[in-house]
Protein backbone atom coordinates (compact mmCIF):
# COMPACT_ATOMS: atom_id res chain seq x y z
CA UNK A 1 0.00 0.00 0.00
CA UNK A 2 2.36 2.34 0.85
CA UNK A 3 5.11 1.62 -1.67
CA UNK A 4 1.51 2.28 -4.52
CA UNK A 5 0.58 5.76 -2.81
CA UNK A 6 3.84 6.77 -3.01
CA UNK A 7 4.07 6.08 -7.00
CA UNK A 8 0.86 7.51 -7.31
CA UNK A 9 2.06 10.75 -5.41
CA UNK A 10 5.37 10.70 -8.04
CA UNK A 11 2.83 10.99 -10.57
CA UNK A 12 1.50 14.68 -8.87
CA UNK A 13 4.57 17.28 -9.84
CA UNK A 14 3.18 19.69 -7.33
CA UNK A 15 2.96 17.12 -4.41
CA UNK A 16 6.32 15.13 -5.21
CA UNK A 17 7.58 18.27 -5.22
CA UNK A 18 6.95 18.84 -1.91
CA UNK A 19 7.36 15.15 -0.65
CA UNK A 20 11.20 15.76 -1.72
CA UNK A 21 11.82 19.53 0.17
CA UNK A 22 9.31 19.86 2.59
CA UNK A 23 9.58 17.88 5.46
CA UNK A 24 6.15 18.70 7.54
CA UNK A 25 4.77 17.57 3.51
CA UNK A 26 6.59 14.67 3.50
CA UNK A 27 5.58 13.67 6.98
CA UNK A 28 2.07 14.47 6.15
CA UNK A 29 1.94 12.21 2.99
CA UNK A 30 3.40 9.31 4.58
CA UNK A 31 1.05 9.24 6.93
CA UNK A 32 -1.81 8.28 4.66
CA UNK A 33 -0.15 4.43 4.28
CA UNK A 34 -0.54 4.52 8.76
CA UNK A 35 -4.73 4.82 8.25
CA UNK A 36 -3.84 0.63 7.34
CA UNK A 37 -3.40 0.85 11.45
CA UNK A 38 -6.52 2.27 12.13
CA UNK A 39 -10.11 0.31 12.86
CA UNK A 40 -11.72 -0.86 9.90
CA UNK A 41 -14.86 1.76 11.20
CA UNK A 42 -12.46 4.21 11.65
CA UNK A 43 -10.49 4.57 8.95
CA UNK A 44 -12.73 6.98 6.87
CA UNK A 45 -12.91 9.49 9.66
CA UNK A 46 -9.13 9.51 10.43
CA UNK A 47 -8.84 9.58 6.56
CA UNK A 48 -10.97 12.61 6.44
CA UNK A 49 -8.85 14.78 9.33
CA UNK A 50 -5.60 13.60 7.55
CA UNK A 51 -6.75 15.73 4.13
CA UNK A 52 -8.53 18.80 6.20
CA UNK A 53 -5.04 19.30 7.69
CA UNK A 54 -3.47 20.59 4.08
CA UNK A 55 -4.32 23.18 2.16
CA UNK A 56 -6.40 23.14 -0.25
CA UNK A 57 -5.49 26.07 -2.17
CA UNK A 58 -1.63 26.45 -1.65
CA UNK A 59 -1.82 22.51 -1.76
CA UNK A 60 -4.68 21.66 -5.07
CA UNK A 61 -3.40 18.35 -6.15
CA UNK A 62 -4.12 17.33 -2.76
CA UNK A 63 -7.97 16.62 -4.00
CA UNK A 64 -6.21 14.37 -7.12
CA UNK A 65 -4.39 11.92 -4.50
CA UNK A 66 -8.18 12.21 -2.18
CA UNK A 67 -9.71 11.25 -5.16
CA UNK A 68 -7.65 8.51 -6.29
CA UNK A 69 -7.32 7.20 -2.76
CA UNK A 70 -11.29 6.93 -2.54
CA UNK A 71 -11.66 5.33 -5.67
CA UNK A 72 -8.94 2.64 -4.73
CA UNK A 73 -8.46 2.12 -0.88
CA UNK A 74 -11.90 2.94 0.20
CA UNK A 75 -14.51 2.88 -2.25
CA UNK A 76 -17.18 5.85 -2.52
CA UNK A 77 -20.42 3.10 -2.14
CA UNK A 78 -18.33 2.64 1.35
CA UNK A 79 -18.33 6.08 2.14
CA UNK A 80 -22.12 6.50 1.13
CA UNK A 81 -22.92 3.88 3.61
CA UNK A 82 -20.63 5.44 6.56
CA UNK A 83 -22.21 8.01 8.88
CA UNK A 84 -21.49 11.53 7.96
CA UNK A 85 -18.82 13.36 10.18
CA UNK A 86 -21.32 16.01 12.29
CA UNK A 87 -20.08 19.32 11.65
CA UNK A 88 -22.44 20.28 14.48
CA UNK A 89 -20.98 18.12 17.60
CA UNK A 90 -17.23 20.34 18.35
CA UNK A 91 -15.01 17.16 19.26
CA UNK A 92 -15.89 15.48 16.02
CA UNK A 93 -16.32 18.07 13.30
CA UNK A 94 -12.21 17.71 12.56
CA UNK A 95 -12.37 16.12 9.00
CA UNK A 96 -16.40 17.31 8.06
CA UNK A 97 -15.52 19.59 5.25
CA UNK A 98 -13.89 17.03 3.35
CA UNK A 99 -16.11 14.50 4.48
CA UNK A 100 -19.29 16.95 2.78
CA UNK A 101 -17.07 17.38 -0.53
CA UNK A 102 -16.36 13.67 -1.30
CA UNK A 103 -19.84 13.04 -0.88
CA UNK A 104 -20.45 16.10 -3.51
CA UNK A 105 -17.94 14.45 -5.68
CA UNK A 106 -19.47 11.06 -5.62
CA UNK A 107 -22.92 12.69 -6.36
CA UNK A 108 -21.85 14.75 -9.24
CA UNK A 109 -20.21 11.96 -10.79
CA UNK A 110 -22.29 9.43 -9.89
CA UNK A 111 -20.41 7.05 -8.07
CA UNK A 112 -22.59 5.96 -5.46
CA UNK A 113 -22.28 2.32 -6.22
CA UNK A 114 -18.48 2.23 -7.21
CA UNK A 115 -16.74 -0.17 -4.84
CA UNK A 116 -13.21 0.33 -3.97
CA UNK A 117 -10.46 -1.39 -6.05
CA UNK A 118 -8.88 -2.71 -2.51
CA UNK A 119 -11.62 -2.15 -0.13
CA UNK A 120 -10.74 -1.76 3.37
CA UNK A 121 -10.64 -5.60 4.97
CA UNK A 122 -7.94 -6.14 2.38
CA UNK A 123 -5.21 -4.08 3.34
CA UNK A 124 -6.06 -3.25 6.94
CA UNK A 125 -3.81 -4.30 9.51
CA UNK A 126 -5.11 -4.51 12.59
CA UNK A 127 -6.79 -7.94 12.63
CA UNK A 128 -3.86 -9.02 12.22
CA UNK A 129 -1.88 -7.22 14.57
CA UNK A 130 -4.52 -8.28 17.24
CA UNK A 131 -3.98 -12.04 16.08
CA UNK A 132 0.14 -11.47 16.16
CA UNK A 133 0.46 -12.92 12.92
CA UNK A 134 2.86 -11.02 10.34
CA UNK A 135 2.46 -7.88 8.60
CA UNK A 136 2.38 -8.59 4.94
CA UNK A 137 2.22 -11.36 2.93
CA UNK A 138 5.74 -11.40 1.49
CA UNK A 139 6.08 -15.12 2.36
CA UNK A 140 3.20 -15.97 0.36
CA UNK A 141 4.77 -14.42 -2.79
CA UNK A 142 8.10 -15.75 -2.28
CA UNK A 143 6.59 -19.48 -2.22
CA UNK A 144 5.23 -19.01 -5.49
CA UNK A 145 8.51 -17.68 -7.15
CA UNK A 146 10.04 -21.09 -5.74
CA UNK A 147 7.42 -23.27 -6.25
CA UNK A 148 7.08 -21.96 -10.00
CA UNK A 149 10.92 -22.34 -10.13
CA UNK A 150 11.05 -26.05 -8.99
CA UNK A 151 8.70 -26.96 -11.98
CA UNK A 152 9.93 -27.32 -15.38
CA UNK A 153 7.06 -25.61 -17.37
CA UNK A 154 5.65 -28.83 -18.76
CA UNK A 155 6.03 -31.34 -16.06
CA UNK A 156 5.08 -34.97 -16.56
CA UNK A 157 2.69 -35.86 -14.31
CA UNK A 158 4.53 -38.19 -12.33
CA UNK A 159 7.04 -35.51 -11.07
CA UNK A 160 4.36 -32.75 -10.55
CA UNK A 161 2.82 -35.80 -8.10
CA UNK A 162 6.56 -36.36 -6.82
CA UNK A 163 6.93 -33.43 -5.95
CA UNK A 164 3.82 -32.03 -4.68
CA UNK A 165 4.41 -35.31 -1.89
CA UNK A 166 7.67 -33.55 -1.32
CA UNK A 167 6.22 -30.17 -0.83
CA UNK A 168 3.58 -31.55 1.14
CA UNK A 169 6.19 -32.75 4.04
CA UNK A 170 8.17 -29.61 3.70
CA UNK A 171 5.22 -27.40 4.42
CA UNK A 172 3.90 -29.85 7.29
CA UNK A 173 7.04 -28.97 8.82
CA UNK A 174 6.93 -24.94 8.43
CA UNK A 175 3.22 -25.11 9.64
CA UNK A 176 4.17 -26.49 12.61
CA UNK A 177 6.84 -23.61 13.14
CA UNK A 178 4.76 -20.75 12.38
CA UNK A 179 1.83 -21.92 14.45
CA UNK A 180 4.55 -21.60 17.11
CA UNK A 181 5.87 -18.39 16.17
CA UNK A 182 2.47 -16.13 13.72
CA UNK A 183 4.24 -13.46 14.08
CA UNK A 184 7.32 -14.21 11.94
CA UNK A 185 5.31 -15.47 9.07
CA UNK A 186 5.93 -18.07 6.82
CA UNK A 187 9.42 -18.44 6.42
CA UNK A 188 11.79 -21.36 5.56
CA UNK A 189 13.47 -24.01 7.82
CA UNK A 190 15.88 -21.86 10.37
CA UNK A 191 14.97 -18.72 8.78
CA UNK A 192 13.93 -15.90 11.05
CA UNK A 193 13.09 -12.32 10.63
CA UNK A 194 15.64 -9.63 10.94
CA UNK A 195 15.65 -7.93 14.83
CA UNK A 196 14.82 -4.43 13.23
CA UNK A 197 11.96 -5.96 11.32
CA UNK A 198 10.69 -7.57 14.62
CA UNK A 199 11.34 -4.37 17.06
CA UNK A 200 9.56 -2.13 14.45
CA UNK A 201 6.59 -4.95 14.87
CA UNK A 202 6.50 -4.56 18.40
CA UNK A 203 6.81 -0.40 18.38
CA UNK A 204 3.56 -0.95 15.90
CA UNK A 205 1.49 -3.00 18.08
CA UNK A 206 2.29 -1.38 21.36
CA UNK A 207 1.20 1.81 19.62
CA UNK A 208 -1.83 0.07 18.11
CA UNK A 209 -2.67 -1.65 21.83
CA UNK A 210 -2.90 1.55 23.07
CA UNK A 211 -5.14 3.11 20.15
CA UNK A 212 -8.04 3.85 22.54
CA UNK A 213 -5.72 7.09 24.32
CA UNK A 214 -3.55 7.49 21.16
CA UNK A 215 -6.63 7.55 18.99
CA UNK A 216 -7.85 10.76 20.66
CA UNK A 217 -5.48 12.92 18.50
CA UNK A 218 -5.65 11.26 14.69
CA UNK A 219 -2.81 13.17 13.31
CA UNK A 220 -0.21 12.92 15.65
CA UNK A 221 -1.31 8.74 16.26
CA UNK A 222 -0.57 8.40 12.29
CA UNK A 223 2.62 10.77 12.47
CA UNK A 224 3.49 8.15 15.18
CA UNK A 225 2.88 5.08 13.11
CA UNK A 226 4.23 6.50 9.41
CA UNK A 227 7.32 7.16 11.61
CA UNK A 228 7.61 3.90 12.74
CA UNK A 229 6.75 2.18 9.68
CA UNK A 230 10.29 4.16 8.16
CA UNK A 231 12.25 3.58 10.32
CA UNK A 232 14.21 0.22 8.45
Amino acid sequence: MGNAIFRKIQTLPQLNQLYHVNEESRHKLRSFQALAFVPHDEVYTFFCILVEDFNYVEQPQILDLLRYFVLTWIGPSYVMQHPPIDPGQEDLNYGANVDAWIRAWIVNENLQNRMALFPIPLWNLTQRIENGLSRSNNSLEAWHHVWSSLLSRRPRLSQFIKRMLKEYTRWEEIVREFQNSPADGIRGKGIRRRAIYLNQDANLQQIYAEFEQRGQNPLQYLRTVSYRLARH
